[in-house]
This record gives structure tokens, C-alpha cells and sequence, in this order.
């Protein structure tokens, strides 16, 4: 959806025989402002001073046949100023709970994702197992991989494997013991880091610091 200031000029390209990949509606501002309240995306808009733009979406079947409606009618008159008032009110509405649905899943899936990583970053002797961590917040294994990679900016495996990327270093560019290395990286329990270290190097810290 975009919001244009009275006066502004919006050029539009229009092809015979492409197809049309927008739909445009002149909706009145006395329902854009009542519908501001219930809406905070848009109430950013009418509240922008510049041209601003609502996330795209796609028709879905819905829409689809609200607009095959108002391209049949034919009645004219003042039942037709009427008919379309109605139906563009209904055609925004529907675009206006989608954009709130989808912001609203998108802020739950960003809690559950920071839980996630607190959990990670808490208890490092935890086993992760993604398929059941995605069961459990309800979203495939590959939404959940998705999800972290774009918080994180890395899978859930290289996240994980981090501490033992920063204990090879410790290793060898300090004389630390096993133990403060451990809790360096965030393992309270050295036992737990040497296994979790020999699991995914082969070698215990002990023999991966003598060997290199």
C-alpha cells in the first residue's frame, strides 16, 4: 500500500499484453484515519511526510474476487459510489489484518528465538537438538534454522560450535589451564567441555594443545 500526499505525482507503466502485477485503490482518509488506531502500520503511514510504502503482499483468492466484483458491476449512480466505497473498505481491511498477522508471528518467533539462544548461551552442556527445538516452538526445522541465521548471522551448529572455535585458540595462544579456558568459553563443568571438545575435534584439549 502506498500513501500519497495530495498533489503528488505517481507514474505508472502499463504494457499490452503483460500482466498486471499491482493493484491500485483510492481508499478515503476518513476510513484510513479511522482504521488508524487498530493498525499501527498504518497509522505510520498517515503519519509519514514523504511517499511511504506498506509491505507488499499477494492476492490471494479473497481479494482476487472482490476485485472480479467491482470489474462486473454495472449499476451506476449513487449505488455504485456506494458499492465501491464497500468494497474497497473490505479490500483494506483484509490487507490490513494480514500485514498486522504477519507482524505480530514475526514478533513472536523473535522471543522464541532469543529464548533459544539464551538457552544455548546458559547451558552449553545441553544437548541441541534442532528438529525437537522446532517442534517445540512450532515451525519446521528449516523456519527455525532460517529464523536463527538471520538473528544470528550463522546456523544453530556453528553458533554452538563457537566455544570450541574460541577454546582452540585459548589453547594455543595461552598458558591457561584446561579448567579456566572452560570457564572462559563458558562451560562451568571442564569435564563436560573436554568431552564436548574431544567430540568435535578427535582429541581431548589436553592432546590438541600438545600436538600443536
Amino acid at each position: 500500500m502506498h500513501y500519497l500526499k495530495p498533489g503528488a505525482i505517481y507514474v505508472v507503466y502499463l504494457f499490452a499484453g503483460q500482466k498486471y502485477h499491482s493493484v491500485y485503490i483510492s481508499p478515503s482518509m476518513v476510513l484510513l484515519t479511522g482504521l488508524a488506531g487498530s493498525y499501527p502500520h498504518l497509522l505510520q503511514l498517515l503519519k509519514s511526510d514523504t511517499l511511504f510504502v506498506l509491505p507488499y503482499g499477494k492476492i490471494g483468492k479473497k481479494a482476487h474476487k472482490e476485485i472480479q466484483n467491482l470489474k462486473n458491476w454495472e449499476i451506476p449512480g449513487q449505488a455504485s459510489v456506494l458499492y465501491y466505497n464497500s468494497r474497497l473498505s473490505d479490500f483494506v481491511l483484509s490487507y490490513l489484518e494480514e500485514i498486522h498477522r504477519d507482524n505480530r508471528i514475526t514478533s513472536v518467533i523473535i522471543i522464541q528465538i532469543e529464548a533459544f539462544i539464551s538457552l544455548i548461551q546458559q547451558f552449553p552442556e545441553k544437548p541441541i537438538n534442532v528438529i525437537e527445538q522446532a517442534q517445540r516452538m512450532g515451525m519446521t526445522p528449516r523456519a527455525l534454522e532460517n529464523a536463527f541465521k538471520s538473528k544470528k548471522g550463522i546456523t544453530v551448529l556453528l553458533f554452538v560450535q563457537q566455544r570450541i572455535e574460541k577454546a582452540k585458540l585459548l589453547l594455543l595462544s595461552s598458558d591457561d589451564s584446561i579448567a579456566e579456558i572452560s570457564f572462559e568459553v563458558g562451560y562451568t563443568d571442564h569435564s563436560y567441555f573436554s568431552r564436548a571438545f574431544k567430540r568435535t575435534t578427535g582429541k581431548t584439549p589436553h592432546e590438541f594443545r600438545k600436538e600443536n
